[in-house]
């Protein structure tokens, strides 16, 4: 299983060929990433650069895991930013390329492994 998007390979080395844990794996995704993308935009709404920079972390290995390869440099940017509490201007566009992405992702996921 895999996208242009995303590859399931990451899962599959803990898992092997067991459908039932790569479901599950895939579900822990699916639920945890909506509430981590919210608190992302929470904190920058909040200006609260800590927080993005923690969620961001937080993100970063399910990005790595599924192999999104659009965004693995991106959210090391953006932790990296938000980090330093460097300039917004520059979280912006990388904040917005990874809710637009992991959103996409997110959709083709729960299609291909009818969650």
């Amino acid at each position: 299983m895999s996208s242009e998007k995303y590859n399931l390979e990451g899962i599959r080395q803990f898992v092997g060929e067991d459908e039932a844990a790569m479901k599950e794996m895939v579900g822990i995704f699916a639920e945890s990433v909506p509430r981590s993308l919210q608190e992302l935009n929470d904190g920058f709404e909040q200006n609260d650069l800590e927080k993005v920079g923690h969620y961001a972390h937080k993100l970063k290995s399910s990005i790595d895991i599924l192999n999104i390869h659009d965004l693995k440099t991106d959210i090391r940017a953006l932790e990296k930013l938000a980090k330093e509490k460097n300039e917004r201007g520059k979280i912006s566009p990388l904040l917005k390329k990874t809710n637009y992405i992991l959103k996409k992702v997110l959709v083709e996921l729960k299609n291909e492994t009818s969650l």
